[in-house]
C-alpha cells in the first residue's frame, strides 16, 4: 500500500504478507514538488493503460482503494487484517 500526501509533502510505502504484520518500508520521500495538470479520465485507470483495456493488469488485484487523504497506520493495519 502507498499513502501520498501534498500537504504534508509526505510518500510512504507499506508492505505486509501472512507472516510479517503492516509495517513501512524504507524511508519516506519527500520534497514531491508540486502537482502540475489535472488527472485526464482516459489515462487515470486501476487495472489497465487505457479505456480499450490495453496492457491489463495481469496478477492480483482484488481490492483498490482512493482515499481524499492519507491514511494512519492504525487505519491501514485495520483494513488489511482478516477477522
Amino acid at each position: 500500500m502507498i499513502t501520498v500526501t501534498k500537504a504534508g509533502d509526505a510518500l510512504k510505502a507499506y508492505y505486509a504478507d501472512a507472516t510479517t504484520p503492516i509495517a513501512q518500508v524504507g524511508a519516506t520521500q519527500t520534497a514531491l514538488g508540486v502537482w502540475a495538470g489535472s488527472l485526464a479520465s482516459t489515462t487515470t485507470l486501476l487495472g489497465a493503460a487505457s479505456q480499450t483495456p490495453t496492457n491489463p493488469w495481469s496478477g492480483y488485484e482484488a481490492h483498490a482503494m482512493v482515499f481524499t487523504r492519507a491514511l494512519t497506520l492504525a487505519e491501514i493495519t485495520s483494513i488489511v487484517s482478516v477477522p
